[in-house]
């Protein structure tokens, strides 16, 4: 049987442009993997594109910093998902 302490964990932060799917759609994902007995990797981190003709609301803005020009350069959400 595995320790706890020898398993290895993903930690994945998400942010969004609303509370539900129907509402809004991940605006930036971030994981790291690591352990007990393992340094933790390199932390990943990518904005997503927003579906076509979606705009980030005001609040979200406002709350983030973020821009529509700042999701420019991320990625499709099928990209993110295979990183």
């Amino acid at each position: 049987m595995l320790r706890l302490d020898a398993l290895s964990v993903l930690a994945v932060d998400c942010q969004t442009t609303g509370a539900t799917p129907v509402l809004g759609s991940l605006l930036e994902v971030g994981w790291v993997v690591g352990g007990a007995q393992a340094p933790p990797s390199t932390p990943e981190s990518h904005w997503v594109q927003q579906p076509e003709g979606r705009r980030i609301p005001r609040i979200i803005r406002q709350m983030t910093g973020v821009r529509d020009a700042d999701l420019a350069t991320g990625l499709a959400p099928d990209q993110v998902w295979r990183r």
